[in-house]
């Protein structure tokens, strides 16, 4: 009996190693921006220079949202 207890709880170890190597993983790919989330900045930026330029007093807020999803299947 004990010796099956053993290998659970190695198996759920193992299982629990490989989980946090895959997770890890994923998330380490995404240390560049997204091409969306680049092309959101770079249009901030656009407008917000060209709302300065009219001389008008600087923008107080300006707000952009989209909505991406992504998912992985293991």
């Amino acid at each position: 009996m004990k010796g099956e207890a053993m290998k659970r709880v190695l198996a759920m170890v193992a299982l629990l190693a490989a989980v946090s190597i895959l997770t890890y993983s994923a998330y380490a790919q995404k240390s560049t921006p997204s091409p969306v989330r680049q092309a959101l900045e770079q249009e901030m930026k656009r407008v917000f220079g060209l709302l300065q330029q009219k001389g008008d007093p600087a923008p107080y807020f300006i707000s952009y949202s989209v909505r991406e999803n992504e998912s992985i299947e293991i």
